[in-house]
């Protein structure tokens, strides 16, 4: 009986042996396993780490690129800017010029028209050459007390009708008043300058009208 139970315990000893082989074997793939893993893992998070970093290098490059194009953007913009408010300024500029231009143009056209047509009218009524006579006799305020010498511009064709005027004014001053005609092609049909060694009062249109004409252009 002893026999057997040693034997047993020999059988026994022996199985178990190779039943612990058998179960040691599992565990150990299984630590190579683990290993190779992390082993990769690092290998992969390294890789992963590295793309990162070159993915992050490469959006920087690629926003300083941004910045820089969008800079060169703004400054273009910036110069067109300014290169459209100069043209802006240069445009009212022409505008302005052309408008005091055309204003100037329109004032000589209108002058020219109205001296035109004064000289026509005063053409037909010879009594307007009159009345402006008597008037400048008016302004020149002679002393009805006193002997007065008047020297009287009038235009060439209008000398002999000034002469009947003159003598008038002579018979009605009981020769007080002293007319002496001088002829001007520059003085305007129908107009008078008179004038003594006191002063003088211009009646000419196209004088008046040179006046009227500056005036308008914004002289003095």
């Amino acid at each position: 009986m002893i026999l057997k139970k040693n034997s047993y315990q020999k059988e026994n000893k022996e199985g178990n042996s190779s039943l612990g082989m058998s179960f040691a074997s599992p565990f150990s793939n299984v630590t190579e396993n683990k290993n190779r893993i992390e082993e990769e893992y690092k290998k992969s998070k390294k890789e992963i780490d590295k793309a990162y970093k070159d993915l992050e290098k490469e959006r920087n490059n690629l926003q300083k690129e941004i910045d820089k194009e969008k800079n060169e953007v703004l400054r273009k913009l910036n110069e067109t800017e300014v290169e459209l408010i100069q043209k802006i300024a240069d445009i009212d500029r022409v505008k302005k010029q052309i408008i005091a231009d055309s204003k100037d143009t329109l004032i000589d056209v209108a002058v020219s028209l109205a001296d035109k047509i004064t000289q026509g009218y005063v053409k037909n009524h010879p009594d307007i050459l009159q009345n402006l006579i008597e008037v400048s006799l008016e302004a020149m305020r002679l002393n009805p007390n006193e002997r007065a010498k008047l020297t009287l511009h009038v235009n060439p064709e209008d000398e002999e009708l000034t002469e009947h005027y003159a003598e008038d004014i002579r018979q009605r001053s009981k020769n007080q008043i002293e007319i002496r005609l001088h002829t001007n092609a520059e003085i305007s049909l129908g107009s008078c300058f008179m004038e003594n060694e006191s002063g003088s009062v211009n009646y000419d249109f196209t004088s008046q009208l040179e006046l009227f004409r500056q005036k308008l252009k914004g002289g003095n």
